[in-house]
């Protein structure tokens, strides 16, 4: 069996490694006998029987990719040709993945004095250099990327809290409690009972949310959302969310705040009038020690004064009566970014409440259709519209990314300014 052993430089893979700790990490506890470091990899195979010591900041070293910039954007694992010489390999059964807080790894990086202490060539430890990596580097996405390419090769992983500050050096934690924990926050896993009263809850339905050990929270009768949310987050949430603040409109449980939370957005800020709902987001940001902060009041009562980096209006608008102050408004909000989710002129619920079913074909042009609250919405809008209102009317943007949503006959348009 080949078991892959990573985090960041600093977050104690040799330690564990060579600690009984190991195997209690490890599905029947036997311990594999070879030990592979990631540097060795580019000129010799993986023996069988193996864990491999692999550096998560290793491909800041690629000369293909060079140094994560200020941005804070993770670089991508597969310009590592470790890296992807690791996943290629059909023997890997398994992932334990370190998590130490940045703060503590960033002290552990002034105290080293080589790159490997238990190796006989030992190679001088550049501290200051991992420290500035460290500094510049967006952990929260880094760390969620990572995990997105073991479940994409369905290679099962746990993730350990290393740090000097609990009672046992490696403590069994969570890919979603990832943020708390580089906050430097260690969250003993809840038990299975505190994950069903969360699960039952009155309002605890409509997103799939991802909770400790795997668990999703149920769409309940929520069936044109069949799929999860997911796509569209993957659409319009990108990894250059470090540090910065998130508005999300009509928040629900709150899913788009955590996967935010998860990219590394600094402030997650929803909005949901439904107290159900709200309840329910709050135990649920809550159980994951996220710092998203539900609200439970509507848009308009929001403070003018209270702009965001980005703000998502997702499948909201068809519910507003007076929507073209709240479009002006979350427009004024968004400092880099607005997206919104609509129903065009195309929706079935729409051409239901007009009993005409060829209303899409007028959806190149600049219109808003009035609906009915007997099929549970205002308006639709024609993408034309929204663009006119938005970039034309209210301005402030200056270009536009559009995408068709995985709800039908809906879309999603992305102001930037």
């Amino acid at each position: 069996m080949t078991v892959l052993v990573t985090g960041p430089t600093g977050a104690g893979k040799s330690t564990l490694i060579h600690s009984p700790e190991l195997a209690g990490f490890l599905n029947n506890g036997t311990v594999p006998a070879n030990v592979v470091y990631g540097y060795e990899l580019i000129e010799r195979g993986i023996p069988d029987n193996a864990l491999i010591h692999y550096n998560l900041l290793h491909p800041a070293q690629s000369p293909a990719f060079g140094a994560p910039d200020e941005t804070g954007i993770p670089w991508d694992f597969e310009a590592d040709p470790i890296f992807r010489k690791i996943m290629a390999d059909r023997r890997l059964r398994l992932a334990i993945v370190l998590v130490t807080p940045a703060e503590e790894l960033a002290e552990r990086t002034r105290n080293r004095r080589f790159v490997e202490e238990r190796v006989e060539n030992k190679s001088p430890y550049d501290g200051q250099h991992w420290r500035n990596i460290i500094a510049r580097t967006n952990l929260p996405a880094a760390y969620e990327r990572f995990f997105r390419h073991l479940e994409r090769r369905s290679i099962p992983y746990v993730v350990a809290y290393s740090s000097a500050q609990t009672p046992a050096r490696f403590c069994r934690s969570d890919r979603v409690f990832v943020p708390a924990n580089l906050r430097g926050t260690y969250v003993t896993p809840p038990s299975p009972d505190d994950i069903a009263s969360i699960l039952a809850l009155e309002g605890c339905h409509y997103q799939s949310v991802l909770l400790p050990g795997g668990v999703v929270t149920d769409k309940g009768q929520y069936t044109h959302i069949d799929r999860g949310r997911h796509e569209t987050f993957e659409m319009i949430l990108n990894e250059s969310l470090w540090n910065r603040s998130v508005l999300d409109i009509g928040c629900a449980l709150g899913d788009l705040l955590y996967r935010a939370e998860r990219l590394g957005a600094g402030r997650m800020v929803g909005i949901e009038p439904h107290a159900g709902r709200h309840a329910a987001a709050n135990a649920i940001s809550s159980l994951l020690h996220s710092k998203a902060e539900i609200r439970n009041c509507g848009f308009m009562d929001l403070g003018e004064d209270e702009t965001f980096d980005h703000v998502f209006m997702l499948n909201v608008l068809h519910h507003v009566k007076d929507f073209h102050a709240f479009l002006a408004k979350a427009c004024g909000l968004a400092r880099r970014s607005l997206a919104i989710e609509f129903p065009t002129l195309s929706d079935a619920k729409f051409a239901q409440a007009i009993g005409h079913p060829l209303a899409g074909l007028l959806n190149w042009l600049p219109l808003v259709g009035v609906s009915s609250h007997a099929v549970d919405q205002a308006y639709v809008f024609s993408p034309k519209a929204i663009e006119n209102i938005c970039f034309r009317e209210v301005g402030g943007f200056s270009r536009i990314d559009r995408f068709k949503s995985p709800l039908k006959h809906r879309q999603i348009m992305v102001f930037h300014k």
